[in-house]
């Protein structure tokens, strides 16, 4: 049985750097509040490497690193990156266990899936394996920013981890400090008699978890069953940029838990809180194939919220995915389909941007007897349905000629004699009438006075055996079209 301890190094300073569109790449330090004084709590790598370390002043730091960037604490923040850890977590593996924020660790886990960490690049995610629960978190310290996790076969691996990794008492860090011991060799070397007794219960503690001597059962989380992200923005947003950050945040913590959990977004429910305590903004998103891409979901907001214009700023977003099980099916190699559903779906949201969603749907002949009236119905699935292809039905069979219609119908000269057509002349065709069908009388929709539509409809041969349909309304003919 193996053990892996997922920990994530200077928890507050990554989290507020989570949280921020534009993180800085230069030194930059957490400040806390202790004795009513302010005092670093965590600095990066960059700081380090400037001479601040935690527990200086604020004043002495600047004093080494002018250029030190100072940030606050921020509890939203570690709420959303201690979400996004667990929702990684659950990706490769079940049994997982929050130890702490910024902790967790999995029991028997999948190999490390890269692209967990490229989703979010600034990221410090440190990984270390061992036989037990706590060699395995006390091997995170054996990693560095950007190394594959380190897994240890047993306690001699760690000798040379500082014992600051132990979470010893500072007071008892200091007595082995004073005794010549510094790192967690030497300490393990001590008998655990001599620990407890001299030292106390929180040294023999952390004796017990460096020998790796028993295995401490872990307390098993349950994934989540609903899937929901929301966040209390600090400050209000009046511009797109910072949305889609916060967005694409949400969305790569719920597909990294629907990915955990074996399913697929089938809807995506936003709500956007206002200022002022205005009504939010509140919007349903039907994806046209169910997914657990956060590119896909978060282009499908996009498309909308490019185009959308709020009265008031957001001071809040709140994200809710409905699932949908896998919905199994048989490629047909004898029908077609779409490529990307999902980019289908993102044009025709672009499209309705642009010419209203009035505008764009589906032709259909409308229920009258006016020839040539069609409606626009609104778009349905774009999925094809499902189904064996012998089962359909056949394909109706050829009758006669087709008709292809002029749309709109063209202008025609049309000569009369006793009420039936006699010559033709057009831009398209001219000739003598050598033989008519009709007329045919349609008329409809009488009840509305600016709908009501009357017309004559013939079929003639012109002499050099062309086959028209000419339609009259009212004293004025059109040629409606040609029969191939």
């Amino acid at each position: 049985m193996a053990y892996w301890v997922w920990r994530l190094p200077d928890f507050g300073l990554q989290a507020v750097r989570y949280a921020d569109p534009n993180p800085g790449r230069g030194p930059e330090a957490l400040t806390v509040e202790r004795a009513r004084r302010t005092l670093l709590e965590a600095c990066n790598e960059a700081a380090r490497a400037d001479g601040v370390a935690p527990g200086l002043s604020v004043s002495r730091a600047l004093a080494r690193c002018p250029g030190l960037r100072l940030v606050s604490r921020s509890v939203s923040a570690e709420k959303r990156l201690d979400a996004w850890l667990r929702a990684a977590a659950w990706r490769h593996s079940p049994y997982v266990e929050l130890t702490r924020p910024g902790t967790v660790t999995l029991r028997d886990p999948v190999p490390f899936l890269a692209d967990t960490v490229s989703r979010v690049p600034e990221i410090d995610l440190r990984r270390g394996g061992g036989p037990t629960p706590d060699l395995a978190e006390l091997a995170t310290g054996l990693t560095r920013a950007g190394e594959p996790g380190i897994r240890v076969s047993g306690p001699e691996a760690l000798d040379r981890l500082p014992l600051a990794y132990l979470g010893l008492p500072p007071e008892t860090e200091a007595v082995l400090e004073s005794w010549g011991l510094r790192d967690c060799g030497a300490f393990r070397r001590l008998s655990r008699e001599q620990v407890a007794g001299r030292m106390g219960r929180a040294a023999a503690g952390a004796w017990d978890r460096l020998s790796g001597r028993e295995v401490r059962p872990l307390r098993i989380a349950a994934p989540p069953r609903r899937f929901v992200a929301e966040l209390a923005l600090e400050y209000a947003i009046e511009t797109l940029e910072p949305l889609l950050f916060i967005l694409r945040r949400l969305f790569d913590e719920l597909s990294m838990a629907l990915e955990g959990a074996v399913k697929v977004a089938a809807a995506i429910h936003l709500r956007l809180a206002l200022e002022n305590g205005h009504p939010p903004y509140v919007r349903t998103f039907r994806l046209p194939e169910p997914t657990c891409r956060p590119e896909s979901l978060l282009r499908t907001v996009y498309t909308v919220l490019e185009t959308l214009r709020l009265e008031h700023r957001v001071v809040g977003v709140a994200l809710r995915i409905v699932p949908a099980p896998e919905r199994p099916r048989q490629r047909d190699m004898l029908s077609t389909e779409l490529r990307d559903s999902h980019r289908f779906n993102e044009t025709l949201a672009c499209l309705a941007a642009l010419v209203g969603p009035e505008a764009l749907g589906t032709p259909a002949c409308r229920d009258t007897h006016r020839s040539d009236a069609v409606v626009l119905r609104p778009l349905g699935s774009v999925r094809p349905p499902a189904g064996n292809p012998e089962n359909r039905s056949p394909k109706p069979e050829y009758r006669g000629y087709s008709l292809d219609r002029f749309r709109p119908p063209r202008r025609v000269s049309v000569s009369v004699r006793a009420g039936r057509p006699r010559a033709v002349e057009s831009a398209f065709c001219r000739g003598r009438v050598v033989a008519a069908r009709g007329p045919w009388h349609g008329s409809g929709e009488w009840w509305e006075r600016l709908r009501y539509w009357r017309e004559v409809e013939w079929d003639v041969q012109l002499e050099n055996g062309m086959l028209l349909r000419l339609v009259r309304t009212g004293g004025d003919w059109r040629l409606a079209g040609i029969y191939r």
